[in-house]
C-alpha cells in the first residue's frame, strides 16, 4: 500500500521541525559554556632555569661552590642562561634566586645565590658564575590544631576554603595581639579632627591600619616619607616591571611593632631607632660581606679540579609535583646481563674508532746532491706498534625512566687505559627492545689527544628542562682548553640534541 500525498507533505514538515529543533539546541549549547569550559583557567607560561652545581669538599657542606647557569626555558623556547637577559648579570643568578638541588629528580637541598661574579675564558671573554649558600632541605611544618572554641562557645570553628582567590598573609604575632587586646578594643571607636570623623578599632577579619597620633596635628596629613622594610632585602626592580622572576625563598619572619601594642605614640625618631633591631634590614659594608645569609664564599672555585663534584640545580618561577627520573630494577640479574651486553657493544665501538687524521700537505723535496764515495744505507727495522689495549675502566651505568611508562634508558661510560692516543672514552645510550635486549641510540668514541676535534661526553644527570615532566639527559662535552653543556632528548628511539650551551672554561 502506497503512502499518499497528504501523509508525505507531513512526514516531510515533521523532519524540518526536527532538524530546526536540533539546530537551535545546538546553538544554544553553543553560546553558553559548560561547568567545566567555565572552570579552566589560563595556565602561566612556564619558566625554568636549569644549573649545574660545582664545589669541592663535603656534601653539603662544601669549601668552595659556584653555580654554573645552563638554559632558561621560558616562551616555549630554550635560551642560554648565562646570556639571557644580562642587564648586567643573567636573569638566572638575580641575588635572591632560590635553585633546588637535584638528584634525578628528587630534591636534595637548596642554593640561594647571593651575588654572581665571573670566571675568565679567554683574553677577551668571561663566563658568569653565581655565588652563594648551600642549604638543607627545609622540615615540613606540622599542620596547626583549630583554635580552641570554649572562651566562644556559640562561634563555629573556622574552616578554611579554598576560593581560587589570593589571600593576604598575616604577620607574625597579629593572632597574639587580637587575642590580648580583644576585650578592651572590641566595640571601641575614637573622633578625631574637627570633622568628626571615627576610626573603629575592632578586628573584623581584614587588615587594620594604625595612625599616628600626634598632638597638634591633623590625622588626615600624609606622611612626609616612607620606610620600604619589606624583610626581603632586594630592591624592586624598577627597569622592567614586566621582568619574569624565579623562585626566591621565603623571607624570615620578624618581630613586627604591632606585636608589642601597636604603641601609637612612637615618634619618627623611636620608628627609626627600631628598624636598627631588623635583623634584614639591608646595610652598607667596605668589601665583601665575611658572614651572615649574604656572605660569600672565601674561596671561589676555580678551573676544573680533579675532586670537583657536580649536581643538578633548578629554578622555578612556579612550584612544580617531584617527579623521580630514577628506574628502579625488580631483578638485579637482568641488570647484570645487560651492563655485560653494553659492555661488549663499547668494546666493539672503541675496536672500529680510527684515529682522526689532520690534512695532509705535500712536502717539497730538494734532490740532494749523491756524493762520489756514499755508500748505500741498510733500512732500519722499526719495531711494530703494540696494539691498543680494548679493557674498560672506571664504568659507569646509570638507569632513568625519563617519562611515565616509557621504559627503561641507560647511559653507559667508560674508558682504557693509557694516556695520550690509547686512552679512549666511549659512552652510549640505550634502551632496551621488546626481546629485553639492548639498542644503541647514540655512541661517542673520542681519545684523550683528540678532545678538540671530538669532546668527551659526561654525563651530570636526568632533567627536566622545560617543566613538561619528561626528562633530557644533561651531559657535559669536555675538551682540551674547554667545554659545553648539552641536552639530549630521547623519544621514539632517537637521541636528539636540543639545546648546546656556548665555549665555557
Amino acid at each position: 500500500m502506497g503512502i499518499s500525498c497528504h501523509q508525505n507533505r507531513r512526514f516531510i514538515r515533521l523532519a524540518q521541525a526536527t532538524a530546526a529543533m536540533c539546530l537551535l539546541t545546538a546553538t544554544a549549547v553553543a553560546q553558553y559554556p559548560t561547568r567545566t569550559q567555565a572552570r579552566a583557567k589560563p595556565q602561566a607560561p612556564t619558566v625554568r632555569a636549569v644549573g649545574v652545581l660545582e664545589w669541592i669538599g663535603e656534601e653539603g657542606k662544601p669549601t668552595a661552590s659556584r653555580l654554573v647557569p645552563i638554559s632558561i626555558f621560558i616562551n616555549g623556547n630554550f635560551q642560554d642562561a648565562g646570556l639571557y637577559l644580562a642587564r648586567p648579570e643573567p636573569m638566572a643568578l638575580d641575588s635572591g634566586t632560590r635553585y633546588e638541588i637535584q638528584k634525578a629528580g628528587n630534591p636534595s637541598g637548596y642554593f640561594d645565590l647571593s651575588s654572581a661574579g665571573r670566571l675568565p675564558v679567554d683574553r677577551y671573554d668571561t663566563l658568569w658564575v653565581g655565588l652563594g649558600v648551600w642549604k638543607p632541605l627545609e622540615a615540613v611544618k606540622p599542620q596547626r590544631s583549630p583554635r580552641n572554641t570554649q572562651r566562644n562557645p556559640t562561634r563555629a570553628p573556622e574552616v578554611a576554603i579554598d576560593d581560587g582567590q589570593p589571600h593576604l598573609l598575616r604577620r607574625p604575632g597579629s593572632e597574639s595581639t587580637d587575642t590580648t587586646n580583644s576585650s578592651t578594643d572590641k566595640k571601641t571607636s575614637t573622633t578625631s579632627g574637627p570633622t568628626g570623623n571615627t576610626s573603629s578599632s575592632g578586628n573584623s577579619g581584614g587588615p587594620v591600619l594604625n595612625r599616628r597620633s600626634n598632638s597638634g596635628s591633623d590625622t588626615n596629613s600624609t606622611p612626609t616619607g616612607t620606610i620600604d622594610n619589606s624583610g626581603d632585602g632586594n630592591p624592586p626592580d624598577a627597569d622592567d616591571p614586566d621582568r619574569p622572576h624565579l623562585h626566591r625563598p621565603p623571607p624570615q619572619s620578624t618581630t613586627s611593632t604591632a606585636s608589642s601594642g601597636g604603641n601609637s605614640a612612637d615618634t619618627p625618631e623611636t620608628n627609626l631607632a627600631k628598624l636598627g633591631d631588623d635583623p634584614n634590614r639591608p646595610t652598607l659594608h667596605h668589601g665583601k660581606p665575611t658572614d651572615g645569609p649574604n656572605a660569600e664564599p672565601e674561596v671561589q672555585l676555580q678551573g676544573e679540579p680533579i675532586l670537583m663534584q657536580q649536581r643538578v640545580a633548578v629554578s622555578d618561577a612556579a612550584p612544580h609535583e617531584v617527579h623521580t627520573f630514577l628506574y628502579h630494577w625488580a631483578d638485579e640479574n637482568s641488570l647484570t646481563a645487560l651492563k655485560v651486553k653494553l659492555e661488549a657493544l663499547a668494546q666493539k665501538a672503541i675496536a672500529g674508532y680510527v684515529l682522526p687524521q689532520p690534512a695532509v700537505q705535500p712536502a717539497v723535496t730538494k734532490p740532494t746532491p749523491k756524493a762520489a764515495n756514499s755508500r748505500a744505507r741498510l733500512p732500519v727495522k722499526t719495531a711494530a706498534p703494540k696494539p691498543p689495549d680494548n679493557s674498560l675502566t672506571e664504568e659507569s651505568l646509570s638507569s632513568y625512566e625519563l617519562a611515565y611508562d616509557s621504559g627503561v634508558t641507560m647511559v653507559y661510560s667508560a674508558h682504557t687505559p693509557g694516556d695520550g692516543a690509547q686512552r679512549r672514552y666511549v659512552t652510549l645510550v640505550a634502551q632496551t627492545d621488546i626481546y629485553d635486549e639492548p639498542s644503541v641510540l647514540l655512541t661517542s668514541v673520542t681519545d684523550e689527544a683528540h678532545l678538540d676535534q671530538t669532546p668527551q661526553m659526561k654525563l651530570v644527570d636526568a632533567v627536566d628542562a622545560d617543566g613538561s615532566n619528561r626528562a633530557e639527559l644533561l651531559f657535559e662535552l669536555r675538551a682540551q682548553k674547554g667545554r659545553q653543556f648539552a641536552l639530549y632528548r630521547v623519544y621514539r628511539g632517537t637521541a636528539t640534541q636540543v639545546f648546546l650551551t656556548g665555549e665555557l672554561p
